[in-house]
């Protein structure tokens, strides 16, 4: 006969995992989500669309806290923010909004204080391709002014894009990817980096995409006169031309009668550049490199894949660079 005091280590055991799996857990063992709290500031400045990453901490009963929980995100105005189901608030105008944050039967809110400057237009490639996946289309207009319109295109492996002629000047600006585009009747490669303008009238189509291919494509709504040339095709390389690790450069590759287009390259050592206003509407598009954008009326932090429209007559500049950054700017005339 087995003796009684040799069972009980093992009924101590036991006993001590059965205290242990039913305290704070499911009958299966997983922690039970006990609180949920939405973290970090409460006040948020920027531009039209500008987004900014929240973030709920979900907790056992025992303090522990919990990863990977399905929260569920509201805003309760907006015409305000809206928030994705990732936690991604998107700014839309000045005010105050209550963001909820919920898990199960779990809730919390938090009012957050708006503050959007309205002649500064933020947008970000990642965003924008979520909202052109749900949308569905090959296209997205995220920007109609009265000089310009702008809208992302992508274009999957292998596919096209049929012809068309729009009235107004044209630049792509191939973000990502590489393909062919038809222009006028000539076969034109185009790899990532790679712009080309295609004046107004004139036929174009993208015949293949080799990769999938991202494009940021800009219409000039000023009228177009007379161009040099159907299309002008600038590459990677050619945009680039004149760069320096000592000095900021600008090189506008593109004049014409509807459009300045060029790249401005600023080296981390400059630190960035001064104040500059001018009278027509500009767009940025951030090719390469990270800084913030300090404006008159607000200030945002760029990346590449950062798109910024600032309306004439609003002072700004780049400063705190993290590291050297391009940035194609566009002009309308």
């Amino acid at each position: 006969m087995k003796n009684a005091n040799a069972l009980i280590p093992i009924f101590t055991f036991l006993f001590l995992v059965t205290i242990t799996f039913a305290c704070g857990s499911d009958e299966e063992g997983v922690p039970t989500p006990d609180t949920i709290a939405i973290q970090g500031q409460t006040s948020f400045n920027g531009a039209p669309n500008q987004t900014f990453q929240l973030v709920a901490v979900v907790k056992d009963a025992n303090g522990a806290v919990l990863t990977n929980q399905p929260i569920n995100w509201a805003s309760d105005n907006t015409a305000l923010a809206t928030i994705s189901n990732t936690g991604l608030l998107r700014l839309v105008a000045s005010g105050t909004v209550s963001i909820t944050a919920s898990l199960g039967t779990l809730e919390t809110s938090a009012a957050l204080n708006l503050d959007v400057e309205p002649n500064l237009i933020a947008f970000d490639v990642a965003s924008l391709s979520s909202d052109l996946a749900a949308a569905g289309g090959p296209s997205l207009t995220f920007l109609n002014e009265s000089t310009m319109s702008a809208k992302l295109m992508e274009v999957a492996t292998g596919t096209n894009v049929a012809a068309s002629s729009p009235n107004g000047d044209q630049v792509y600006h191939f973000f990502d990817g590489s393909g062919t585009m038809n222009i006028n009747g000539e076969e034109v490669s185009m790899a990532k980096g790679d712009v080309v303008f295609v004046a107004g009238g004139v036929s174009r189509e993208i015949t293949n995409a080799d990769t999938k291919i991202t494009i940021i494509l800009t219409e000039l709504k000023s009228a177009t006169g007379a161009t040099q040339a159907p299309f002008t095709k600038f590459t990677k390389a050619q945009t680039e031309a004149g760069r320096s690790g000592s000095a900021n450069i600008w090189n506008p590759f593109l004049n014409e009668r509807s459009v300045t287009f060029g790249l401005y390259m600023l080296p981390m050592s400059r630190g960035g550049d001064g104040r500059l206003v001018h009278t027509t509407d500009e767009l940025n598009i951030i090719a390469n490199g990270s800084s913030t954008f300090q404006t008159d009326g607000g200030t945002v932090t760029v990346q590449a894949g950062s798109v910024v429209f600032v309306r004439a007559g609003n002072g700004h500049f780049f400063r705190s660079l993290s590291s050297d950054i391009d940035i194609l700017i566009l002009w309308n005339k």
